[in-house]
């Protein structure tokens, strides 16, 4: 905006247009006259325009301002060039708020005069009578230069001031029909509705008829573009979308931020609390309003008080007055006790619910942040400020600087009673980030008593805050505001009491007397918490008038103690009083057990709650809260929570040094009592399992109503289930197998979790098993630490599965828990009915602890913290995360590189995160906070490693730029470049007393360098005289010793160094390709080295290789913990954490060390064989058979390469690579025949059984045909084709007479009897992959990358070509009668269906997996599917697309799926490779090389499918 200024000789001048730091300004108010009339910007640019008549009114403006020491001023006439349609769009968008952010508007009244001479009354009302008539209230701008101001001032034409918006506002009310309260902004206009606010322009005029709408925009808080000419019917319709579609995504926020309602200044739960008196607090109320209005003041103010010294009052109060001057943007009111406001879960969603609503403008960004990523909310802090608060104001911003807020004020209060100190400290440094937006420009309001956490999070930010200690404040300025507040509010209560009672009783005028008002404003000097709690217990008419009461109070004038005494013992006595001994008694108990009890909660609950929590009559809790409204506040309503008004009246019942006598509450007894409470209600309310009713045993917590949750799980049992072991632990209680945990734990532990996935809690549930785990033990306590060691590990398992599906615990968690699990023993009867034959499973906990999973690239990288607290993970998504090492939860999220992350380390001295990245930079941050600290650029390729020295002094980075760089930490500057190498540098690492730099580079080389001059000492050539692989991916040295480096080369060696001499002390073969990196325990006893496909770890004191690790593919990163416990594996996707001191078991049902290749079933379906395939291609793949009815393993076979069983099931033909087939007996395994073929691939049966066919690939293509009985080869196929290196496709006809063989190009159709080929095609397709022979051998159906081609087998014609999705068919049958082919297809889990007299498709049914069986039965009525059995269509059916119910694999390979319904999650540990499925039996070859064979009932239970699962499927299902 441009601004005028009035100078010498009255000259005026225009400003350059003001974006940033606008300064104080008056606005003027007019009726427009004549366009000629009016001064115009270029008038004023040109120094001209005196003589027109609107330039009095401009210089009246200017004149006045200056009266009002305001030394700029605006003017819409000849502030804004209206030649520009863009800047006159803007303006109008803008002027709303211009008006508000002025300092004063002036109103001037060009048809209303009053000179100074009219004193009389008949000339007052003279003008008062043309004000009313004046042109000025009849124009549709007037609305928003009355409202928006926060001071008007009315002026006539002969420049006299007629009064303002407050003196006049009956006066203005009466004319313009606004209501009064929107006039002098007691409330905010969003209290209006929207209908409201549009109609209060009815009869008014604007010159141009779209201006009747336009001149709406600031007050309906909208923005959009001006169109003259749309008419005003036009812009009204673009207004009402504008409004429709603002309403419809504010809806859409609403209903999916999670919002702590109780924490904002203006809910229900703060309604009765109180404000600043008029007259008291005036000069920091002023201070703060200064501050939040200067643009150059610090972005947060903090108010430091201690406890009860009305912090809360006063920024309850400044919330109120920003939120009536539309400059409030958001308030939280942290509470300690209440779970939604004790902490920072809900803050920004919260902080975020508020924005959307008090700025309209950041709806949309708000919107987006939520649509990009719905599971923001249950973020890590730093992202969910990212997404939810600093990205939509940033975006507002660039959208356009003159339509956002100059400024608007966020109110943080209490943040000492936000119950995490590390949360407290991050949440001020995010909070300073706030100072790099302008526009809008954000201000924070703190207050807080200076505990240590706060005062070290503002430490940390120095010198971009401004802080005020409010007990500082000269005492007799407090004591004053104190006087005047009892003297208002004790005249509130006397005009309240006179009014109830008759003349009699009433009080005099004068109560209290100054002398009594004085010596309370004494006593309570500087509390205010002492004033507020008299004044409520003063006008509680229970237990007496408000004489007798204000006497009791004075008693206590002198009485040695502290405040608080002074505070709430005339209130606690008062409940007691005329009392006789048993009944004070009574009452005292009563007291203690529901009073102590509700200081003591850990989170508010209602009086219904708490009669439930303690067993107790509604009634009776009544009775002793009745008469303490003074100290707590207890609604009318039991359900409604009861809260303390002030934490010091449970600090002044639990001190156990205080005054309070019998009302003393014993903190720890009371907490025992409570948690006792707990595991009660817990008993009797957790019964059964699915609590919810859900049924369904794959429904997502998130698709349950919250109210139905609540319903379901009372607030008394959520309390009870989330703070048992809160109660436990302040009690200090112990453990044995004998009381009341070992009842919970061993009968209600599972349900608990169940209870505590549905509330989202399942996170707590690990640190309430932590909690009893710390407590001291007592008498005979064996079962319960067993218990709690076990229950650690299956919660880590599970967590991330019951968090998404809560019934999964019955369905997925229990199945998958090792047999030996405590938990599993004790709660396996609680095992979904429905799995029939559950997997076999490991004995033990194996070494996967669990797995973080949240990156959406590779994982390249990982480190724990110094204290192993915390995992730091660097991805090629660009982003570094932490997490909980203990519970994997997220912690942060760090985002600012633009490419890849490759590598990350934690310091080893503080709380700082590097990461080197392929954007060449390096970044520091801070771990606790996420705030980025520093970005060291230098390199000019890739970083592939950091690391911070061991005196955490000193950073370094390689890069494949050949260098490598030294930083110092504390001043960025770079210390050395270290530059010898020919190749990239992959790997470095600092020698333990930071002395020395070992690099390892792609030229074959390790090279020591020292750290403090970068000097090059040595090189150690590494030469195994190969041509390739001596390559040096990685480097590391032992924790304590710099004489020897560990290095990892391209070949897979591992080998180890002495400094000194270069002297190879060590060559350890890991094995396979690169060793991307290798690691010394923390006790320099073990080496961990990792390649793609495997994990390796040394004893280096026997030269051993240690167990293998239990790994299904190897990873691209390895780090121990600080104790060596643990051991953290980067991988595709996700981080695992491991057990490093256990060693898997031996397990006869696991894979040998690979994949497994194909799974074949029996035709009787008894038996199911696998075919392996070794990660080690210099060994040969074996075989594997199972029990499929009791998921056991057989035996197994070795050197098989393919499987088929016969037709009959009574053999089975393994093909080799020594050039054999070998046919065994299924049941024992017995070999009954071998028969020699050269490079054999597939063999395939004839239907009746008594033929073999087996194909070699090679150079030449050929077919052989066996009598199975003898081993006679009876024929020998010259197919033709070279070099197939692929198998391909034979099949035999139905009635064995033919053969089809497909290879490549290739396709023939062969005479089985006479060896000769009868038919040769040549299909138009590419790469013919797969064949069918119809019945009547009359055609042949070939598929190929384009799709399937239907021949003439006869004639060798092609007929019809059928489009279809993309890749290979798997399977294609013919109907008996040919007229239907079926086919499957890669990856698709439908069958389609197609008329081969027409070449139309005629269904796709979608069976929900992939199947190894696709066949018409005899009748050609039934397809047969591994997922089952469903009615082929008539070939008059309308093309359409159906489902069946069947078992199958979900598409993201973490389900197994019964008709696409999720049933039960598969664990990072069972992540399936190849699946066969058969009906209801289901083989899963995991990639960890782990076999699951299990059973479901089927069809499944109806009752346990989504309600959403429709019935129509089940009518199209087979017969």
């Amino acid at each position: 905006m441009r601004l005028l200024q009035l100078g010498a000789n009255d000259h005026l001048t225009l400003t350059r247009d003001v974006l940033h730091n606008i300064p104080p300004y008056a606005i003027l108010s007019h009726t427009w006259g004549d366009e000629d009339d009016e001064v115009t910007i270029k008038d004023i640019q040109e120094n001209k325009g005196k003589e027109k008549l609107g330039y009095r009114k401009i210089l009246f403006c200017g004149q006045q301002a200056k009266r009002d020491g305001i030394e700029h001023f605006w003017v819409d006439t000849c502030c804004i060039d209206k030649t520009s349609s863009a800047e006159l769009a803007e303006s109008i968008n803008s002027m709303f708020r211009w008006y508000r952010q002025a300092q004063k508007c002036y109103v001037y009244l060009a048809d209303v005069t009053h000179t100074s001479a009219q004193a009389d009354d008949a000339a007052r009302s003279t003008w008062k009578l043309n004000l009313q008539k004046s042109r000025w209230f009849t124009r549709g701008w007037t609305l928003q230069e009355l409202i928006a101001p926060a001071v008007v001032e009315f002026f006539s034409s002969d420049n006299q001031k007629l009064g303002n918006k407050e003196s006049l506002q009956q006066t203005i009310h009466n004319i313009t029909h606004l209501p009064i309260q929107a006039l002098v902004r007691d409330v905010r206009l969003s209290e209006f509705s929207i209908e409201e606010r549009i109609k209060w322009s009815d009869a008014r005029n604007t010159t141009r008829e779209e201006d009747k709408v336009y001149s709406l925009l600031g007050i309906l808080e909208v923005q959009m573009p001006l169109i003259y000419g749309e008419q005003q019917g036009g812009a009204f319709a673009r207004l009402r979308r504008e409004l429709s579609t603002r309403e419809t995504s504010l809806a859409r926020i609403i209903e999916k931020l999670p919002v702590a309602h109780g924490a904002m200044f203006d809910s229900h739960e703060e309604e009765h609390n109180a404000y600043c008196v008029p007259n008291t607090r005036v000069g920091i109320l002023q201070e703060i309003a200064d501050w939040a209005h200067d643009p150059e003041s610090p972005t947060i103010y903090w108010l430091s008080g201690m406890a009860g010294t009305g912090k809360s009052t006063i920024s309850r109060s400044l919330a109120l007055k920003f939120s009536n001057t539309g400059m409030l943007g958001a308030s939280f009111f942290f509470k300690r006790g209440e779970a939604d406001r004790a902490g920072v879960t809900k803050l920004f969603t919260t902080i975020a619910y508020q924005l959307a609503q008090r700025v309209p403008r950041a709806i949309p960004h708000v919107q987006k942040s939520i649509d990009t990523d719905s599971t923001i909310f249950s973020k890590t802090t730093r992202e969910q400020f990212d997404k939810l608060i600093m990205n939509p104001l940033s975006e507002l911003s660039a959208t356009s600087t003159s339509y956002a807020n100059p400024s608007f004020v966020i109110v943080l209060d209490a943040l000492d009673e936000c119950d995490r100190e590390e949360d407290i400290k991050r949440l001020i440094a995010l909070l300073s980030m706030l100072k790099s937006l302008h526009a809008p420009r954000v201000k924070v309001l703190v207050t807080s008593r200076p505990e240590l956490p706060v005062r070290l999070g503002f430490q940390a930010i120095n010198g971009t805050y401004q802080e005020v200690v409010l007990h500082n404040i000269a005492e007799e300025i407090i004591e004053k505001d104190i006087f005047t507040f009892l003297k208002h509010e004790l005249g509130q209560i006397r005009l309240e009491y006179n009014g109830s009672v008759n003349s009699e009783r009433q009080l005099p005028i004068g109560w209290p007397v100054h002398t009594e008002l004085q010596t309370l404003a004494h006593m309570a000097n500087p509390l205010f918490i002492f004033a507020a709690t008299v004044c409520r217990f003063i006008s509680d008419r229970k237990g007496g008038n408000p004489v007798a009461k204000l006497q009791k109070v004075l008693a206590y004038r002198g009485v040695r103690g502290s405040r608080l005494t002074t505070t709430y013992m005339p209130v606690l006595e008062q409940s007691i009083a005329d009392l006789s001994a048993d009944d004070r008694e009574d009452a005292l108990s009563r007291f203690r057990e529901i009073v102590g009890s509700i200081v003591l909660l850990a989170d508010p609950l209602s009086a219904h709650a708490v009669s439930r929590l303690l067993d107790m009559e509604l009634d009776t809790v009544f009775d002793v809260l009745d008469l303490l409204h003074s100290t707590l506040d207890v609604p009318d309503s039991p359900k409604e929570p009861i809260r303390l008004l002030h934490l010091s009246f449970r600090d002044f019942l639990v001190d156990p040094q205080g005054q309070q006598g019998v009302f003393r509450v014993n903190e720890k007894k009371t907490h025992q009592n409570l948690a006792s409470h707990c595991f009660r209600i817990i008993r009797q309310s957790l019964d059964k399992a699915d609590i919810c009713e859900v049924e369904a045993p794959g429904t997502l917590r998130a698709s349950i109503a919250v109210d139905w949750i609540n319903e379901k799980l009372s607030p008394d049992v959520q309390y009870a289930c989330r703070f048992w072991s809160h109660h436990l632990k302040e009690a200090n209680a112990s453990i044995s197998d004998a009381d009341e945990i070992w009842g919970f734990l061993s009968s209600d532990f599972l349900h608990w979790l169940e209870a505590m996935s549905w509330l989202g809690r399942t996170s707590e549930c690990l640190q309430a098993i932590r909690v009893v785990q710390s407590l001291p033990r007592s008498g005979n306590c064996q079962s319960v630490p067993q218990f709690i060691t076990d229950a650690v590990r299956f919660i880590q398992s599970v967590c991330t599965t019951i968090q998404t599906a809560p019934l999964q615990l019955y369905s997925s968690a229990l199945v998958f828990a090792p047999t030996s699990s405590v938990v599993r023993s004790i709660y396996e009867r609680n095992i979904a009915k429905w799995i029939l034959l559950p997997p076999r499973v490991p004995s033990a906990w194996g070494q996967a602890i669990m797995s973080l999973e949240g990156h959406t690239n590779r994982v390249s990288s990982v480190a724990f913290s110094p204290d192993g607290r915390t995992v730091v993970s660097g991805s090629a998504d660009k982003s570094v995360r932490l997490w909980d090492a203990d519970t994997g939860a997220p912690l942060q999220i760090l985002q600012g590189h633009n490419d890849a992350v490759n590598s990350v380390a934690y310091s080893p001295k503080s709380r700082t995160v590097v990461s080197g990245s392929d954007d060449r930079t390096i970044r520091l941050w801070d771990a606790d906070t996420g705030v980025l600290l520093e970005t060291f650029k230098g390199h000019t390729g890739t970083v592939k490693s950091v690391a911070f020295a061991p005196n955490g002094l000193i950073v370094a980075s390689s890069s494949l730029d050949t260098t490598i760089l030294l930083w110092n930490i504390k001043t960025g500057e770079m210390l050395h470049m270290l530059e010898d190498h020919d190749r990239a540098v992959t790997s470095f690492a600092f020698s333990p007393d930071s002395k020395t730099v070992a690099s390892g580079s792609m030229d074959c080389t390790i090279r020591l360098w020292d750290a403090d001059t970068g000097v090059l000492r040595k090189t150690i050539m590494v030469d195994d005289g190969a041509h390739y692989g001596n390559e040096i991916i990685s480097v590391a040295f032992p924790h304590d010793n710099d004489r020897m480096i560990a290095s990892g080369q391209g070949n897979g060696a591992v080998k180890l160094w002495h400094t000194a001499t270069g002297e190879l002390l060590k060559s350890l073969q890991h094995g396979g390709d690169y060793v991307l990196s290798v690691i010394f325990s923390p006790n320099g006893q073990r080496l961990a080295s990792v390649t793609m496909n495997s994990v390796r770890f040394w004893d280096l004191n026997a030269n051993t290789v240690l167990p293998t690790f239990e790994s299904d593919r190897g990873g691209n990163s390895i780090a121990f913990s600080p104790n060596g416990l643990t051991i953290a594996l980067a991988g595709d996707h996700r981080v695992r954490l491991w057990d490093a001191m256990s060693y898997i078991e031996s397990h006869t049902f696991e894979c040998r060390g690979g994949t497994v290749g194909s799974v074949v079933f029996s035709p009787d379906r008894q038996t199911v064989a696998l075919a392996h395939l070794r990660h080690d291609w210099t060994r040969d793949p074996y075989a594997s058979l199972w029990n499929a009815n009791t998921g056991a393993p057989s035996y197994q076979l070795e050197n098989a390469r393919g499987l088929v069983f016969s037709p009959d099931g009574k053999v089975l033909v393994l093909s080799s690579t020594d050039y054999m087939m070998r046919i065994h007996d299924p049941g024992t395994g017995a070999l009954l025949q071998s028969l020699k073929h050269k490079l054999v691939g597939k063999v395939v049966y004839s239907p009746d059984g008594k033929m073999l066919a087996s194909f070699s690939r090679g150079r030449e293509v050929q077919i052989r045909l066996w009598d199975v009985n003898t081993g006679t080869l009876l024929q020998t196929l010259n197919h033709g084709g070279k070099n197939v290196t692929f198998d391909r496709t034979f099949v035999f006809s139905h009635d064995g007479k033919m053969l089809l063989s497909v290879f490549s190009h290739i396709v023939r159709l062969w005479d089985v009897a006479t060896g000769k080929a009868i038919q040769e095609f040549k299909p138009n397709n590419r790469s013919i992959s797969l064949g069918a022979l119809s019945a009547d051998k009359r055609l042949v159906a070939l598929d190929g990358l384009l799709g399937i081609e239907v021949w003439d087998a006869v004639r060798g014609i092609l007929q019809h070509s059928l489009a279809s999705c993309h890749g290979h068919a798997t399977l294609m049958t013919f109907s008996p009668n040919n007229r239907i082919l079926a086919a499957t297809r890669f990856w698709n889990e439908t069958v389609q269906l197609w008329n081969t007299d027409t070449g139309t498709l005629l269904q796709t049914v979608d069976i929900g997996t992939e199947t190894s069986t696709l066949e018409f039965d005899t009748t050609g009525s039934l397809i047969t599917t591994d997922a089952g059995t469903f009615a082929a269509p008539s070939l008059t059916n309308a093309v359409s697309h159906i489902a069946i119910p069947a078992w199958g694999i979900s598409s993201d390979r973490q389900w197994i799926t019964y008709g696409h319904n999720n049933m039960m999650r598969l664990t990072a540990d069972y992540i399936p490779g190849k699946v066969a499925i058969s009906e209801s039996t289901m083989v899963i070859c995991c990639t960890s090389g782990r076999v699951l064979l299990l059973r479901f009932e089927h069809p499944f239970p109806t009752n346990l499918l989504p309600r959403s699962s429709t019935e129509e499927s089940q009518a199209k299902l087979r017969s």
